[in-house]
């Protein structure tokens, strides 16, 4: 086409949206139909029977061979008859099954609040009596400076005594070396008159 302009036509347009429409429309009419009624996909014909050995829903064209042939068929009103009654028979385990399970997790569920309960009585038992013998300790630690306190006051009080004594005794021996030192200067005849005052004064110190 050799022209370089070129308009839209709005009414083709319209008729090709409404052609799409319907088309999708028709779709899921027959979609719904085949629900409905419950028709094979392959052959469109409706599904009334149930092949028991490989559980597929079938029409009256694939129950025949080479498919289906020797399987053990059945009405879909009698399959799905049985196989409620079969499922049927799973409710009761199945449900003793969770209701042991449950009471599995309710027990592991108590014996964890159990546990935590008996760690938190560990805890205030340790802290007690922790706490008991840091008090006895800290008696035990009193009682001890108190000991050590009185010994030391008694000892500086034996020494000071003895320093006391020493003390008075080395003045008499000076004393005692003072008057020897002043007779042993005198004269014979003065010695020998002092010298029974000394003797006597001597032995009363």
């Amino acid at each position: 086409c050799k022209e370089s302009h070129y308009r839209s036509n709005t009414q083709l347009g319209r008729a090709i949206e409404i052609a799409k429409l319907l088309h999708l429309s028709m779709r899921k009419r027959k979609r719904h139909r085949q629900e409905q009624m419950s028709l094979c996909e392959k052959h469109e014909e409706v599904l009334t029977l149930f092949c028991e050995e490989d559980l597929e829903l079938l029409c009256s064209l694939c129950a025949g061979p080479p498919d289906h042939q020797g399987h053990y068929m059945r009405p879909i009103k009698e399959a799905a008859s049985y196989h409620r009654g079969m499922l049927e028979n799973y409710l009761k385990p199945l449900k003793r099954q969770v209701a042991d399970v449950q009471k599995l997790i309710s027990i592991q569920g108590n014996k964890r609040i159990e546990l935590r309960e008996k760690v938190e009585h560990q805890k205030q038992k340790l802290s007690f009596e922790f706490e008991q013998l840091n008090q006895f300790l800290e008696q035990g630690k009193q009682a001890a400076l108190a000991r050590l306190a009185e010994e030391e006051k008694d000892t500086e009080q034996k020494l000071s005594e003895n320093i006391t004594a020493f003390s008075n005794y080395a003045s008499a021996l000076k004393g005692l070396l003072s008057r020897v030192t002043e007779h042993n200067v005198l004269s014979e005849v003065e010695l020998l008159s002092q010298i029974k005052h000394f003797y006597q004064k001597s032995d009363s110190e």
